[in-house]
């Protein structure tokens, strides 16, 4: 009898690991990697790590990075209806860091080139709502 107890746990505790497992890509493929989508976005100044993960959470896009490219990096955030792309932008600014698409992350790296400003300019403000 206990061998089967044994068994049937050891059947439930891989069913429990395999929905678990399930529910996390389900739910790691719906979050999107389209940066082109407008957000509301209320990400207040703070530490970046910090501020790359409420923009992954606001903007429904996950995006990773190495806790040591980012050290004590802040910025200043942002607050209003913005393009993620734009807004992720100006979470980076002068920061040295870029992002790019990798898979269906949005990936945040050290820069191979300094951004000059112009490159670096916040967008004139938020995207009108209508």
């Amino acid at each position: 009898m206990r061998n089967i107890l044994q068994l049937l746990t050891l059947k439930t505790s891989r069913s429990l690991r395999v929905g678990f497992i399930l529910s996390l890509a389900i739910m790691s493929s719906a979050m999107a990697t389209d940066l082109d989508h407008e957000v509301v976005f209320h990400i207040k100044s703070q530490p970046l790590d910090s501020a790359l993960l409420e923009f992954s959470r606001q903007a429904n896009t996950p995006v990773a990075f190495a806790a040591k490219s980012i050290g004590t990096l802040s910025t200043p955030g942002i607050s209003g209806r913005y393009v993620a792309r734009a807004a992720l932008g100006v979470l980076l600014c002068n920061s040295g860091l870029v992002f790019t698409k990798v898979g269906e992350t949005i990936t945040v790296v050290p820069s191979s080139k300094p951004l000059s400003p112009e490159n670096c300019a916040v967008p004139a403000g938020p995207v009108p709502t209508n």
